[in-house]
């Protein structure tokens, strides 16, 4: 039986398909072979072309140096166990330059077969499936890291601090709305909102909306109290305005308030029924 190795040539015509299957299972195995070690594996030099053509046929990539696994395949039987980083993503195939690796890696981006992650300073390659957040979720989170960026400041500047439960449920609602704890919250139902706009409301007949939002659990209840404001206006039942001034809201209560036209803020509510 002629088996590729230790120098045994293939002579004949019959002889070199087994030959290369067993080269193609070397391949398979080991990731890569180099080319200049064909004839170590026992095809001779005239049956090269014919040795190069059939391991192609058998999804093999033959490049100007090595006989290879697809680096897609590679990649992605990677991908399957464990996370790449991308700094040495070039560690995890065989056969290939970093920069072969990294167009590779782009390339799986691309065709949503992974996506690229960050997790703390590092670039890592991921499967498409990972639990990700998406580009919403990455806009309300910046929007309350901002928030809460702001407040800190705040509080250092006046010798304060910031409750424990705020920063939590401020974090959880700015990853999804529906994490925000219901018991710190509770339900902000039309009635409380009601309520809470009757309770706050200054002489002139109008309710702060910073001072009402932060009444009814701040940050983290804020959109479902926005929520209810407009869902008042559009019963008629209360009338949002803008802020009469502009530059007159801070950043930490502008945040609180609702977008009304043309990039303002509504910053005040009041209850129709009391003028009527």
């Amino acid at each position: 039986m002629v088996r590729p190795g230790k120098g045994r040539r293939v002579d004949d015509d019959s002889a070199l398909p087994k030959a290369v299957r067993l080269l193609a299972e070397h391949v398979v195995r080991e990731g890569a072979l180099r080319k200049s070690a064909l004839v170590k594996h026992g095809i001779a030099r005239r049956d090269m072309a014919r040795a190069l053509a059939e391991l192609t046929a058998l999804d093999l990539e033959v490049t100007n140096k090595f006989i290879r696994v697809p680096l897609e395949r590679q990649l992605s039987a990677e991908l399957a166990t464990h996370w790449l980083p991308l700094r040495s993503i070039d560690q995890y195939v065989r056969g290939a330059s970093r920069r072969e690796a990294m167009l590779t890696a782009m390339k799986l981006t691309s065709s949503k077969r992974a996506r690229i992650i960050v997790r703390s300073t590092e670039l890592v390659l991921a499967p498409w499936d990972a639990p990700v957040l998406d580009d919403r979720d990455l806009d309300r989170l910046e929007a309350t890291l901002r928030l809460l960026a702001n407040a800190l400041k705040l509080a250092r500047r006046k010798a304060g601090t910031l409750l424990r439960s705020d920063v939590s449920n401020a974090l959880h609602a700015g990853l999804d709305p529906a994490m925000a704890s219901a018991s710190s919250v509770g339900d902000i139902s039309m009635h409380r909102v009601r309520a809470c706009v009757d309770e706050h409301r200054e002489s002139s007949g109008l309710t702060w909306v910073p001072k009402l939002v932060r009444a009814l659990g701040g940050l983290a209840a804020r959109d479902r109290v926005h929520a209810q404001l407009f869902r008042g206006a559009r019963a008629g039942e209360l009338e949002l305005r803008p802020e009469s001034g502009m530059g007159r809201l801070s950043e930490e209560d502008a945040a609180l308030c609702p977008s009304g036209p043309q990039g303002s803020r509504l910053s005040w509510v009041r209850r129709i029924e009391d003028e009527s």
